[in-house]
This record gives structure tokens, sequence and C-alpha cells, in this order.
């Protein structure tokens, strides 16, 4: 028989809720993701501490997470599953997961070309996520988040992502200067993303070791990452709009990068 927690003062589902504050995911080095996909995607190589069900879980999709041992599943009710969840249709399955270390100097010494992407103090969770997620599907390397930047364990971007979090290795906190320093000294071409650049991506040539950088959403990037970049380029636009969302220049240049290297005729 199932045991079922009926308590929020049960430790783990205390543990949970604390999750959803930063102070407390920095603090015990954790973090919370939420959903049937993103969880049942987790790869078996990632530290998670626990999974937590709602009773009314289906057993079909209970079943699912068998590959995880069964003494990491807890079993709460309904109202409990409800209160630690931060979803308005809670899916009833969520995982404690340990964050993750990355080395930028594994990442920096794989098969060339790399392609690295540096967020320079992206607000809003869901451009984030977005940007993450497009990484994943267009083969990015790793992503590097600067300091000031929204937290990349924030729910609402860890959702964004799609489980891309668990695909692509990412940095975060990072100082600009500082690797923009090591990058240069590891061959790789720091290309920033500027309004007032004088060539577009369409004219470059990406086939070479790139850390591209995309910008704050209203300021654009800052100014010591424009004047510290190799070079300075800018994504077309014919219509009236003043420039694209964050997330979507992002994903537009990755996609431009992966056609030249793989479906340039």
């Amino acid at each position: 028989m199932i045991m079922i927690i009926t308590s929020s003062e049960n430790v783990i589902v205390k543990e949970a809720m604390k999750l959803k504050f930063k102070k407390y995911r920095d603090a015990g080095n954790k973090f919370i993701v939420e959903g049937y996909k993103v969880v049942s995607e987790m790869p078996m190589d990632w530290d998670i501490d626990r999974i937590i069900v709602s009773q009314t879980f289906s057993d079909e999709c209970r079943r699912k997470l068998d590959r995880f041992e069964s003494r990491m599943i807890l079993t709460v009710s309904e109202s409990i599953f409800k209160k630690m969840s931060d979803t308005e249709e809670p899916q009833g399955v969520m995982a404690i997961c340990y964050k993750k270390d990355y080395f930028l100097n594994k990442v920096l010494e794989k098969e060339e070309p790399i392609t690295l992407f540096l967020l320079d103090e992206i607000q809003d969770p869901g451009n984030l996520g977005t940007l993450i997620r497009t990484a994943d599907a267009a083969g990015v390397d790793a992503i590097l988040i600067s300091k000031k930047s929204v937290d990349l364990y924030n729910s609402k971007t860890i959702r964004a992502t799609m489980s891309s979090i668990f695909h692509v290795p990412f940095f975060i906190d990072i100082d600009i200067k500082q690797t923009y320093d090591v990058l240069k000294e590891r061959g790789v071409k720091i290309l920033a993303t500027s309004l007032n650049a004088h060539k577009h991506i369409y004219e470059n040539d990406f086939n070479e070791n790139i850390c591209v950088v995309i910008g704050n959403e209203s300021r654009g990037i800052s100014s010591i990452a424009t004047k510290n970049a190799d070079l300075l380029l800018k994504i077309p636009i014919i219509g009236q709009a003043e420039s694209l969302n964050a997330s979507v220049a992002g994903s537009v240049i990755m996609y431009e990068i992966l056609r030249q290297r793989n479906y340039k005729r």
C-alpha cells in the first residue's frame, strides 16, 4: 500500500514549498521541475533528490516513472500537491533536483566549430527559457548567462525550457569581461548583436568558433559587452518594427548558424 502524505508539516513538503524562492534554491543547491513531460524526460545521470506525485496521479503515468527507485517517490494528497505546485492546473508530478556544475574548459575542448550564446542581463523568464529550448534544438554548445539576469531556476524559466535545461550546458552569473578574456584566449570570436551594427547576420560567415551575445530586452547589450566584442552584427528589419524580441532574435541567429554549417548549398 502506498503511504500518502496529508500534512504540510512533512519535511519534504516543507522543503518543496521553500524551493519556490530563490534564496532557498541557492542555499540548498536545488530546484524544482514540474509537469509530466519534463519529469519523465529527466536524464538518469542527473542528480535527483525526490519525485513527488499527487495521489490522483494516474497509474499509467506512474508506471513510466518505474526507472526511478521507489524510495525516491513520495505520494501526497491532492490538496497538499496543489499547495506545493506553482501552476494553476497541476499535472500531479514534480521533482526536486540538484543543480549541476559544468566546466567551460570541457565545452571548449569539443570538436570545432564551437557555438556559444551569451545572454546579457536577460530579464524575462520566458525569454531565457525559450532561448535555452531553441539552443537545444539548434545544437548550441552552451549558454552563458550574465550577472543581473533572471534566475535560471525560476519556475517560469524552467517551464519555458520544456526540459531542455537538462540537455544544454549552462553557466550562470558570469562576468562578461572575464568571460570575454577566457574565450578570446581560446580562439573564440565574440559577435555582439546591436541595432547600430553595419553588418547583418546574413553577410557573416559563422564557420568558426563563436560566442554570440544577446542583449537585455529593453536596453540591448551593455557597453562593456559592446566595447569588447570582436564584431557587431544585426538582424535586418525591413518593416516598421524597431527591434525583435530577445528570444526571437537569438533563435533567428541560432538557425542561421545551423543553416550555414549544415544546410548550405
